[in-house]
């Protein structure tokens, strides 16, 4: 009887211990989160900046592992809420696994929309084959060629009747900045042996009611032979209409010695000002 109370004492202070043991072991257990500052507050940045710059003013620490502002890691970009504005979340964690969450408002002062480009006019002889997606490429300002996100919205464009047909352009950056545009398509008759005239581009940008110097895109101009034609001979055949949002295409034109003429389009976009 008296073997069986001193084991029944040996149980209840060996419970005793194992409960003073957890509740402390529990007092010891690191429960409290990190803590991420900002010094900046809404973070104005150009498209140029590198990935590092979104960390500009932040540092995290904890109240036992000390400075943590290398382990912060970006969460998640959000979409643009306006053009080039979007809302950056942040986390970081301790050695606990206890973490902290920040959130703040990142403008790209200089941002602007993906803007489309042409490698070669949109003009194609009668009966060739149109590969309109070969000669366009779209390219944004953040994350560079994105061609591979634009769609042709439409293309009734039928090969074997001259004439200038209209197609259309859809994309979304990886922000959620959309695009369209309806650009001219020219279908005709070009002689091979016509001269050509190279411009710097073959898609520009304007505003409404700026002043646009359409000569100032041409390049160079040779003959069928590869002999140079002054720049100064090239006419401007017709314009487009900067009093509003749209666009067309400028037809340029020059003819060599022998009384042979060539042309070439400069599909222009005209947006608000």
């Amino acid at each position: 009887m008296r073997y069986l109370r001193l084991v029944t004492i040996l149980i209840f202070v060996a419970a005793c211990a194992l409960l003073c043991w957890t509740l402390y072991s529990i007092s010891l257990r690191d429960t409290a989160e990190p803590q991420i500052v900002d010094s900046v507050g809404q973070l104005h940045l150009s498209v140029s900046d590198d990935a590092g710059a979104l960390m500009q003013g932040l540092t995290a620490t904890d109240d036992r592992d000390g400075d943590l502002t290398d382990r912060i890691l970006i969460e998640r970009v959000s979409r643009f809420s306006q053009p080039g504005v979007c809302q950056v979340s942040y986390v970081v964690f301790d050695n606990s696994n206890n973490f902290c969450r920040y959130q703040r408002t990142v403008v790209y002062d200089d941002y602007e929309s993906p803007r489309l480009q042409l490698e070669q006019p949109l003009m194609y002889r009668m009966g060739e084959q149109i590969a309109i997606m070969d000669r366009i490429r779209l390219h944004d300002c953040l994350d560079g060629d994105i061609t591979y996100k634009l769609k042709l919205e439409s293309s009734n464009v039928p090969a074997d009747t001259t004439g200038v047909y209209e197609i259309e352009l859809y994309a979304t950056n990886n922000y959620g900045d959309d695009i369209y545009a309806k650009i001219p398509l020219n279908i005709g008759v070009y002689s091979a042996d016509a001269p050509q005239i190279l411009l710097k581009q073959y898609l520009a940008y304007a505003k409404v009611g700026e002043d646009f110097a359409p000569l100032a895109y041409v390049e160079s101009v040779e003959d069928r032979a590869g002999t140079p034609i002054p720049v100064d001979q090239v006419k401007v055949i017709s314009q487009v209409d900067l009093s509003k949002p749209g666009g067309g295409q400028i037809c340029f034109e020059v003819t060599d010695q022998r009384g042979v003429t060539g042309i070439t389009y400069l599909t222009v976009i005209v947006e608000e000002s």
